[in-house]
Protein backbone atom coordinates (compact mmCIF):
# COMPACT_ATOMS: atom_id res chain seq x y z
CA UNK A 1 0.00 0.00 0.00
CA UNK A 2 1.32 3.56 -0.69
CA UNK A 3 2.17 5.87 1.75
CA UNK A 4 -0.11 8.67 2.03
CA UNK A 5 2.01 12.20 2.40
CA UNK A 6 1.14 15.57 2.22
CA UNK A 7 1.80 18.55 0.18
CA UNK A 8 4.90 20.59 0.95
CA UNK A 9 2.82 23.41 0.06
CA UNK A 10 -0.48 22.52 0.55
CA UNK A 11 -0.33 20.63 4.23
CA UNK A 12 -3.85 19.60 4.65
CA UNK A 13 -3.76 18.11 1.31
CA UNK A 14 -2.87 14.05 1.45
CA UNK A 15 -1.14 13.23 -1.88
CA UNK A 16 1.39 10.13 -2.99
CA UNK A 17 3.09 12.37 -5.97
CA UNK A 18 6.70 13.08 -5.59
CA UNK A 19 8.52 15.69 -7.61
CA UNK A 20 10.57 13.21 -10.12
CA UNK A 21 13.66 15.57 -9.77
CA UNK A 22 13.31 16.53 -5.82
CA UNK A 23 11.82 14.00 -4.30
CA UNK A 24 9.19 16.37 -2.55
CA UNK A 25 5.24 15.45 -1.93
CA UNK A 26 3.36 17.23 -4.23
CA UNK A 27 -0.42 17.42 -5.01
CA UNK A 28 -2.38 17.55 -8.31
CA UNK A 29 -2.27 21.39 -8.08
CA UNK A 30 1.00 21.94 -7.69
CA UNK A 31 2.40 19.20 -10.09
CA UNK A 32 3.93 20.47 -13.37
CA UNK A 33 3.84 17.94 -15.93
CA UNK A 34 7.27 17.87 -18.11
CA UNK A 35 8.64 15.91 -20.72
CA UNK A 36 10.55 13.97 -18.50
CA UNK A 37 7.98 13.59 -15.38
CA UNK A 38 6.08 15.33 -13.20
CA UNK A 39 7.75 17.87 -11.37
CA UNK A 40 7.22 20.54 -8.70
CA UNK A 41 7.39 24.40 -9.07
CA UNK A 42 10.89 24.89 -8.36
CA UNK A 43 11.89 22.12 -10.30
CA UNK A 44 10.16 22.30 -13.74
CA UNK A 45 11.74 26.21 -13.38
CA UNK A 46 9.00 27.68 -15.20
CA UNK A 47 9.49 30.86 -17.75
CA UNK A 48 7.73 33.02 -19.65
CA UNK A 49 8.34 32.27 -23.87
CA UNK A 50 11.07 34.51 -25.11
CA UNK A 51 8.22 36.86 -27.01
CA UNK A 52 6.31 37.32 -24.20
CA UNK A 53 9.73 38.59 -21.84
CA UNK A 54 9.04 42.37 -21.92
CA UNK A 55 11.78 44.06 -20.23
CA UNK A 56 10.92 47.68 -18.47
CA UNK A 57 13.60 49.32 -20.64
CA UNK A 58 11.54 47.95 -23.82
CA UNK A 59 8.27 48.85 -22.59
CA UNK A 60 9.95 52.62 -21.80
CA UNK A 61 11.27 52.68 -25.77
CA UNK A 62 8.12 51.34 -27.07
CA UNK A 63 6.29 54.22 -24.80
CA UNK A 64 7.99 57.00 -26.43
CA UNK A 65 8.14 55.89 -29.61
CA UNK A 66 4.11 54.84 -29.31
CA UNK A 67 3.47 58.30 -27.84
CA UNK A 68 5.60 60.25 -31.31
CA UNK A 69 3.63 57.69 -33.30
CA UNK A 70 -0.01 57.90 -32.52
CA UNK A 71 0.35 62.00 -32.07
CA UNK A 72 1.45 62.02 -35.72
CA UNK A 73 -0.68 59.55 -36.88
CA UNK A 74 -3.56 62.11 -34.65
CA UNK A 75 -2.66 64.78 -37.20
CA UNK A 76 -2.92 62.87 -40.32
CA UNK A 77 -5.65 61.14 -39.64
CA UNK A 78 -7.93 64.12 -38.01
CA UNK A 79 -6.69 66.96 -40.16
CA UNK A 80 -5.79 65.75 -43.13
CA UNK A 81 -7.22 62.42 -44.32
CA UNK A 82 -11.14 64.10 -43.66
CA UNK A 83 -10.94 65.48 -47.30
CA UNK A 84 -10.45 62.22 -48.68
CA UNK A 85 -14.02 59.74 -49.00
CA UNK A 86 -14.20 56.85 -47.37
CA UNK A 87 -11.57 58.03 -44.78
CA UNK A 88 -13.91 57.15 -41.99
CA UNK A 89 -12.79 53.55 -42.04
CA UNK A 90 -9.15 53.94 -43.91
CA UNK A 91 -8.01 56.38 -41.47
CA UNK A 92 -8.41 53.66 -38.24
CA UNK A 93 -6.85 50.71 -39.98
CA UNK A 94 -3.82 53.27 -40.97
CA UNK A 95 -3.28 54.76 -37.76
CA UNK A 96 -4.02 51.37 -35.25
CA UNK A 97 -1.93 49.55 -37.34
CA UNK A 98 0.75 52.26 -37.65
CA UNK A 99 0.87 52.66 -33.76
CA UNK A 100 0.65 48.86 -33.14
CA UNK A 101 3.83 48.17 -35.97
CA UNK A 102 5.83 50.54 -34.46
CA UNK A 103 5.13 49.45 -30.38
CA UNK A 104 5.91 45.80 -31.64
CA UNK A 105 8.89 46.99 -33.35
CA UNK A 106 10.82 49.40 -31.16
CA UNK A 107 10.18 46.54 -28.43
CA UNK A 108 12.06 44.41 -30.31
CA UNK A 109 9.33 42.29 -31.84
CA UNK A 110 8.00 41.35 -28.56
CA UNK A 111 4.34 40.86 -27.44
CA UNK A 112 2.21 40.28 -24.83
CA UNK A 113 -0.63 41.74 -22.82
CA UNK A 114 1.19 44.77 -21.34
CA UNK A 115 1.94 45.60 -24.96
CA UNK A 116 -1.61 45.69 -25.98
CA UNK A 117 -2.47 47.59 -23.46
CA UNK A 118 -0.04 50.66 -24.44
CA UNK A 119 -0.77 50.32 -27.52
CA UNK A 120 -4.87 50.58 -26.54
CA UNK A 121 -3.89 53.51 -24.52
CA UNK A 122 -1.76 55.39 -27.66
CA UNK A 123 -5.11 54.61 -29.48
CA UNK A 124 -7.38 56.30 -26.98
CA UNK A 125 -4.59 58.92 -26.90
CA UNK A 126 -4.77 59.14 -30.67
CA UNK A 127 -8.64 60.09 -30.64
CA UNK A 128 -8.91 62.77 -27.97
CA UNK A 129 -5.49 64.57 -29.27
CA UNK A 130 -6.81 64.00 -33.00
CA UNK A 131 -10.36 65.26 -32.09
CA UNK A 132 -8.39 67.84 -29.72
CA UNK A 133 -6.57 68.98 -32.95
CA UNK A 134 -9.13 69.40 -35.40
CA UNK A 135 -11.54 71.20 -33.32
CA UNK A 136 -8.36 73.87 -32.68
CA UNK A 137 -7.71 74.16 -36.06
CA UNK A 138 -11.92 74.82 -36.72
CA UNK A 139 -11.43 77.37 -33.93
CA UNK A 140 -13.63 75.46 -32.00
CA UNK A 141 -11.94 75.57 -28.86
CA UNK A 142 -13.21 78.59 -27.93
CA UNK A 143 -16.07 77.33 -25.64
CA UNK A 144 -17.54 74.26 -24.07
CA UNK A 145 -20.62 74.66 -26.07
CA UNK A 146 -18.36 74.67 -29.24
CA UNK A 147 -16.53 71.48 -28.27
CA UNK A 148 -19.69 69.57 -27.79
CA UNK A 149 -21.19 70.63 -30.98
CA UNK A 150 -18.08 69.39 -32.65
CA UNK A 151 -17.44 66.35 -30.75
CA UNK A 152 -21.29 65.03 -31.57
CA UNK A 153 -21.10 65.77 -34.87
CA UNK A 154 -17.62 63.51 -35.42
CA UNK A 155 -18.82 61.30 -32.54
CA UNK A 156 -19.38 58.18 -34.98
CA UNK A 157 -16.64 58.95 -36.42
CA UNK A 158 -14.35 59.08 -33.33
CA UNK A 159 -15.57 55.75 -31.84
CA UNK A 160 -14.41 54.18 -34.92
CA UNK A 161 -11.05 55.36 -35.22
CA UNK A 162 -10.92 54.37 -31.34
CA UNK A 163 -12.48 51.18 -31.91
CA UNK A 164 -11.27 49.79 -35.09
CA UNK A 165 -7.44 51.43 -34.16
CA UNK A 166 -7.66 49.40 -31.49
CA UNK A 167 -8.06 46.48 -32.69
CA UNK A 168 -5.68 47.12 -35.15
CA UNK A 169 -3.10 47.91 -33.12
CA UNK A 170 -3.33 45.02 -31.26
CA UNK A 171 -3.54 42.87 -33.66
CA UNK A 172 0.01 42.09 -33.89
CA UNK A 173 1.06 42.10 -30.23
Amino acid sequence: MAETLTCARHPHRPTVLRCGKCGQPICIECTIQTPVGARCRECAQLRPLPQYDVHPGQYAKAAVNGLFMSAGMAVICFEFLRAIPFSMWLAPLLAGYAVGASIHRTADRKRGPGLRRLAIGFMLFSTVFGELFYLGMQGLLASPGLIALGVSADLLRILLYAGVGSYMAIRNL
